[in-house]
């Protein structure tokens, strides 16, 4: 876990501001953002719901038919469509928003918190997936290698999912952020 010390605390620097938790395929952030969620009493947005919502099929199956740059360019409107949405919530976003100069401007006006796990951790998690395009470790290690410096530039607050539940990963989310916990 780590608190950027260079960025006051996003309740402070903004006093309303969608919570959204990035990072790669395989981190936790639908796990986390439920439990989160929760906890502020806000609603969920991952972005593969909303994705499967707006072109009616999964996102490995969009991908399979109009080709991965396709799919991101799907994934980054839809996120920017939650950011602009007035009612806060917990936002998910696709890995591969960050690498969308619009995508990583929006989730710098929010609370972003990064999730992250070691390759391993990660690589385990993503083998039980079946809705998301397929990744093989090595795409998902170049990947990893593009998009880490652009997350790392991007988040307010850093978490290693990797030894926690996802319920302490949320809590200290709350925490660190200076959220209202829900009664």
């Amino acid at each position: 876990m780590t608190n950027r010390p260079d960025a006051a605390a996003p309740n402070q620097r903004r006093p309303a501001a969608h919570i959204l938790l990035v990072g790669e395929m395989g981190v936790g952030k639908t796990t986390v953002g439920l439990h989160l969620a929760d906890l502020v009493a806000r609603p969920f947005l991952d972005s593969d719901d909303a994705l499967s919502g707006e072109v009616a099929m999964t996102g490995r199956r969009y991908a399979g038919l109009h080709g991965v740059e396709a799919l991101h360019e799907v994934e980054l409107r839809v996120f920017l469509d939650a950011v602009a949405a007035t009612e806060l919530a917990v936002i998910s976003p696709a890995a591969s928003v960050v690498d969308h100069p619009a995508g990583r401007a929006a989730m710098r006006t929010h609370a972003t918190v990064w999730l992250r796990a070691s390759e391993e951790v990660v690589r385990t998690r993503r083998g039980r997936d079946d809705h998301r395009r397929p990744v093989d470790d090595r795409e998902a290690t170049r990947l990893r290698g593009q998009r880490v410096d652009c997350w790392r530039s991007i988040s307010t607050l850093e978490i290693d999912t990797g030894h926690i539940s996802a319920r302490e990963a949320a809590a200290q989310i709350v925490t660190l952020l200076g959220q209202e916990r829900a009664t």
